[in-house]
């Protein structure tokens, strides 16, 4: 049985808490770079595993975009072309990262109302489309 998003997102969080942590430990013990590389991919392979056993939503390949995602957030044209390699099986993705780094950080306009009348009503539309196609 698969799980929702939420525990994959969940999952994420506490990896990026984890590696947050190490980054901070790694600094004050003056780690060597090395080992601070090795323990990051030890604890994104721990949470990509755990995904994997628990199949939550995507799998580790989720925990995987968290985490390139979380380590590249300054370089966000790297993140996303990390991020496509990643989900290369699911081509319907491309425009998503395409469009990723063109985001100005800044909230957009407020549609909340119109789409809380569009969903219903593109429910609709499709329902009387199907109920035309198909007889």
């Amino acid at each position: 049985k698969m799980q929702n998003v939420f525990w994959t997102l969940f999952f994420g969080f506490i990896c990026m808490m984890l590696l947050d942590k190490q980054k901070q430990i790694a600094i004050q013990k003056v780690l060597a770079s090395n080992v601070q590389t090795s323990n990051t991919l030890i604890i994104i392979l721990v949470f990509v595993g755990l995904a994997t056993i628990l199949k939550t939503d995507y799998y580790g390949l989720g925990i995987v975009l968290i985490a390139i995602f979380y380590q590249y957030h300054n370089q966000l044209k790297t993140a996303c072309i990390l991020g496509y390699a990643s989900f290369l099986w699911e081509p319907f993705c491309f425009p998503a990262f395409l469009l990723l780094p063109l985001y100005n950080g800044k909230k957009g306009l407020n549609l909340k109302y119109l789409f809380y009348f569009f969903y219903p009503i593109h429910l609709l539309v499709l329902y009387f489309l199907r109920q035309q196609f198909t007889g």
